[in-house]
């Protein structure tokens, strides 16, 4: 049941209080809301001036008088300057939910020390600056130049102003910079001709400095520290998101349904036993749900495919084995076109004469991805501007002047991913000594990409002797792929450079870090 948000009275007119975004929104008139980023915080309060006649702050005035009408609104009429309760008063329940707080936070700590990071808003007053990590180089972040600056002092300063223009976008706040890695500088291609350039080049989502640095951007600005930081994330250090090449025109591949065929099936679903267990079929989530209780899901996509079935190992209740740590039973499941080729026909937009002449392998992998694939097109990887043939069958990345083994990165392995450490001057996989390493190397970045299987399902499947149909299946094919650049502050690289350095300037024999073994079920997990 959706929670009855609390309300607040300002002379004489009720608005509801919405904790999500911070905003009174008028009752009767649910597209006025006043923001409380433009109050000012007095602690046990906010206050702010209000106009009786447009029910918001006085400066806010409506359209005739922002296009110049001369009829005379008497909206703007009317301005007191009002008294708003601190939000742990108006909303404690849902400032406890959103912010993790209790009861005696909300008793001993004013609303500012709730919602914002002190310690980074303490660390940022003292000067520490903020960084944004790049592949390969690190930048200060200059509020009040409107630059980012290499912290080595290294290269080109990076000024946002210039880009504005053509690279800017206001849905996001943010910039799309063309980044060159193996010259460290941001680019123009729309100017320079060299739009459709790819090599040596990545497309960084680069926030405004604003959203980068709020604390910095009050002080150049003159406001005072703490203000419009309600709802803000800070950080001290940032890492840029990756845009795809596909923003830009780039023909996506492996669609694994046509979604304008979806339909809803208005049916009862159909049901398949398994052991002493009754499952619910829906093909539309690819699932089977236990009958009689429904948190016991089985997903396809998650079960082995072995020549043409679904292979689940389920305890005595019916319960994934590997999950309950039983001994598990094997049961062989149909494939979907079988289990439901109803529900299947109205999913895909086929009749149910031509579900019954297909395969799930035909229906849901890209065909003509596979057959590329067979015929010997190699996946490609994107890591940071340089892009890699993937060959799981051999093992091996490779680009136009480097390559590097997969089986190198195996105790870099972690969770369901293998995280390293890349050159990007030599644009290949460089290992870390990390019984000695004092700062982090130059041109190295950490960087995160998907497993072998995962990447080349059909090269994988080729070397361990499998159906390359059925691991076409388990882990849908892909033509690119993009590598995920992780921020060096999300690994335990600091608390490892500490300890060495604490070791090697004190000569005390302490206990070292655990040097993670090679292998598959390990990874140096940093």
């Amino acid at each position: 049941m959706e929670r009855e948000l609390p309300t607040v009275v300002i002379e004489g007119t009720e608005f509801l209080f919405d904790i999500e975004r911070t905003v009174l929104i008028e009752k009767g008139a649910l597209h006025n809301e006043i923001d409380f980023q433009y109050m000012d915080d007095l602690g046990t309060h906010y206050g702010f001036m209000y106009s009786s006649g447009m029910k918001n702050h006085s400066f806010f005035r409506p359209l005739d008088e922002l296009f110049g009408q001369e009829e005379e609104v008497a909206a703007s009429k009317g301005e007191t300057y009002v008294k708003i309760p601190r939000i742990a008063a108006i909303d404690p329940e849902g400032m406890c939910r959103k912010y993790g707080c209790t009861t005696e936070d909300l008793r001993t700590k004013s609303d500012f020390q709730i919602m914002v990071d002190q310690q980074i808003f303490v660390e940022r007053l003292k000067g520490i600056p903020v960084t944004i990590e790049f592949p390969g180089k690190t930048y200060l972040v200059d509020v009040a130049k409107n630059v980012l600056e290499p912290i080595d002092g290294i290269g080109e300063d990076i000024r946002l102003n210039m880009f504005h223009y053509d690279y800017y976008y206001e849905d996001f706040g943010a910039y799309h910079l063309f980044y060159n890695i193996k010259e460290s500088r941001a680019e123009d291609p729309a100017r320079d001709g060299t739009w459709g350039l790819t090599a040596d080049r990545v497309v960084l989502e680069v926030p405004s400095l604003s959203n980068l640095d709020p604390i910095g951007a009050n002080i150049s600005s003159g406001r005072n520290p703490r203000a419009f930081l309600a709802n803000r994330e800070l950080k001290l250090a940032h890492v840029p998101k990756v845009v795809e090449w596909s923003f830009y025109g780039i023909k996506a591949n492996n669609p694994r349904k046509n979604d304008d065929k979806m339909m809803e099936l208005n049916r009862e679903l159909p049901k398949y036993q398994i052991g002493e267990t009754e499952f619910i079929v829906d093909v539309k989530l690819g699932h089977l749900t236990d009958s009689a209780r429904p948190d016991n899901i089985l997903k396809l996509q998650e079960l082995q495919f072995y020549e043409g079935k679904y292979i689940a190992y389920l305890d005595s209740d019916g319960r994934k084995a590997v999950l309950t740590g039983n001994i598990g039973t094997e049961y062989e499941i149909p494939q979907m076109v079988e289990l439901d080729p109803e529900g299947i026909a109205a999913l895909f937009g086929k009749s149910i004469e031509e579900i019954r002449q297909l395969s799930d392998f035909e229906l849901l992998v890209d065909q003509e991805l596979f057959n590329r694939r067979m015929d010997g097109e190699l996946p490609q990887l994107e890591i940071l501007g340089t892009t890699f043939m993937v060959d799981s069958q051999a093992g091996t990345l490779t680009s136009d002047d480097s390559q590097f083994f997969m089986y190198e990165l195996e105790p870099y392995l972690k969770d369901d991913f293998y995280e390293f450490p890349y050159n990007t001057a030599s644009k290949t996989f460089t290992d870390l000594d990390f019984e000695t390493i004092t700062a982090i190397p130059a041109n190295t970045s950490w960087v995160r990409i998907p497993l072998d299987w995962d990447l080349d399902p059909v090269g994988w499947a080729k070397m361990m002797g499998l159906d390359p149909k059925d691991a076409a299946l388990m882990y849908p094919l892909k033509a690119k792929m993009t590598a995920e650049l992780i921020a060096w502050d999300k690994t335990k690289i600091y608390e490892i450079m500490t300890f060495n350095r604490n070791r090697q300037g004190t000569g005390l024999h302490e206990p070292k870090p655990e040097k993670k073994s090679a292998g598959r079920k390990k990874g140096r997990g940093i």
